[in-house]
């Protein structure tokens, strides 16, 4: 089985074909939209190349259940084609749509207790039974299945900001070991030493490093400088364009708001931030630096010729 992503840019670009371009039909890209494909949606074919329907209308569905992010989406297959590789390699060829408790308690034995190298640890354990009880949940309520693989238990939760109780149902399969708030903070001390040693290759005392031969220091730097100052995750910033960004014009408050596009913002959704005016200047400059760098290179490469 493999695992293939929806390039709904491929319908606009030529297809070469006998040592020859083939343009796409006319309209091909609004017949493919009206259909309801999305760019960067997955599918998996078999090795035959066949396609499941149901399995793949699964991931067309994901949107409307609430996983509206491209970075869920991969997740998710990426995990049910594991599991769909392990039923087919190592349970007698069996399809997502036929396993059952026995196939999990298989899974389970060859993810969890194999040797160390094979070892996947509890956390994502846990990611992929979210994959896959979200799948067969969806399969249950489209009548594809009538019984989950997953077994369940009831289990008693007090409701945020609230006495109440609250009886939740919850798939025996997740670990419970693993727990579901490990976040370590880093103090503003060891964040400067990373920014500064272990980016831009300087000695812990602030001087120059004669042994550093690393690129793009102050690149990294700079880029890191905007994460920790902002809270964007490394996609949203990884995505944004310099003439998007605000400009410095007229002194103000401390920080410069700037809206964040919902294409590449965390499930679509845009949301507003705030730039301190500190880094953009740092961004300004930088940018200055490298276009002076660079000028003499390109007069090399690119002469302009008079006359």
């Amino acid at each position: 089985m493999q695992l293939y992503f929806t390039d709904l840019g491929a319908l606009s670009r030529p297809l070469p074909l006998d040592d020859s371009a083939t343009n796409p039909a006319p309209g091909a890209l609004d017949v493919a939209e009206r259909a309801g494909l999305i760019d960067g949606m997955p599918f998996i074919l078999t090795d035959d190349g066949s396609y499941d329907l149901n399995l793949n209308r699964f991931f067309r569905a994901c949107p409307g259940m609430g996983a509206r992010s491209p970075n869920t989406w991969r997740s998710y297959a990426r995990d049910i084609l594991v599991w769909a590789r392990f039923l087919a390699e190592r349970r007698d060829g069996k399809t997502v749509w036929q396993a059952d408790r026995h196939d999990v308690l298989a899974f389970h034995r060859a993810r969890r207790l194999a040797a160390a190298p094979y070892r996947i640890s509890a956390a994502s354990w846990n990611r992929s039974i979210a994959a896959l009880d979200k799948l067969y949940r969806w399969a249950i309520e489209e009548g594809i299945i009538t019984v989950s693989p997953f077994s369940y238990g009831v289990t008693l939760r007090r409701a945020a900001g609230s006495r109440a109780v609250l009886a939740v149902t919850a798939n025996r399969a997740r670990e419970r070991a693993a727990r579901r708030h490990d976040t370590r903070y880093v103090d503003l001390g060891r964040y400067l030493l990373f920014r500064d040693v272990g980016l831009r290759g300087r000695l812990p005392d602030g001087s120059e490093d004669p042994a550093w031969r690393g690129r793009n220091g102050e690149r990294n730097a700079l880029f890191a400088e905007l994460l920790v100052t902002t809270g964007l995750r490394l996609t949203e910033a990884g995505s944004l364009l310099l003439a998007e960004l605000p400009r410095l014009t007229e002194p103000g408050s401390r920080s410069v708001p700037f809206d964040l596009p919902g294409p590449i913002a965390k499930g679509g959704r845009p949301r507003r931030i705030r730039i301190p005016r500190r880094v953009l200047a740092l961004i300004s400059d930088y940018v200055d630096l490298e276009r002076t760098i660079s000028a003499p290179a390109q007069s090399l490469q690119c002469p302009i010729r008079s006359g």
